[in-house]
């Protein structure tokens, strides 16, 4: 099964870190199949917990190739994530800075739902920083519950960004 995996973090050296990231992805979880170049973003703030200005978050995303199920992927990157410094217990605040975020995004075009692993990742066709670094490693990718292509949902965020501009005047 093939799989994706968006990667962000603004702490640190996240370039640095993404690499090992990647390096314990192919041992843990699968076959290196493609990444994208790495790409800076704004970091989102949780509309409920307004926070103090924070780095700029490096993005992108790689494919695997993978024998685990979806479970088991996500269990592999949440060791990742603690090996390489992250630790989810002590975090305060959603979205807050952080030496590292995997997220599964898709595995095989799988509709899952779980307690604490949803597929395809919910939130994904809402940020440009998983969208842009998917297209370009996957410019075929279909959303299975949108039957939305990639560059359909990147324009349906530009579209929506231009709405939102226009109403802000």
């Amino acid at each position: 099964m093939q799989c994706f995996i968006a990667l962000g973090a603004n702490l640190g050296d996240p370039a640095r870190t993404f690499e090992a990231a990647i390096a314990q992805m192919t041992c843990r979880i699968g076959e290196l199949l493609a990444r994208s170049k790495w790409m800076q973003s704004e970091p989102l703030v949780h509309p409920d917990y307004p926070s103090p200005r924070q780095p700029a978050y490096l993005n992108g995303v790689v494919a695997l190739r993978t024998e685990l199920d979806p479970p088991s992927v996500l269990q592999q990157l949440l060791l990742i994530e603690r090996l390489l410094g992250r630790d989810r217990a002590t975090e305060k605040q959603p979205w807050g800075p952080r030496v590292l975020d995997l997220d599964l995004i898709d595995a095989g075009g799988l509709v899952y739902s779980r307690k604490n692993l949803v597929l395809p990742h919910p939130e994904m066709h809402k940020r440009p920083f998983v969208l842009q670094p998917l297209a370009e490693i996957a410019p075929n990718w279909r959303h299975p519950t949108l039957n939305a292509g990639v560059f359909e949902l990147l324009e349906g965020l530009a579209v929506r960004d231009e709405v939102e501009e226009e109403a802000g005047r």
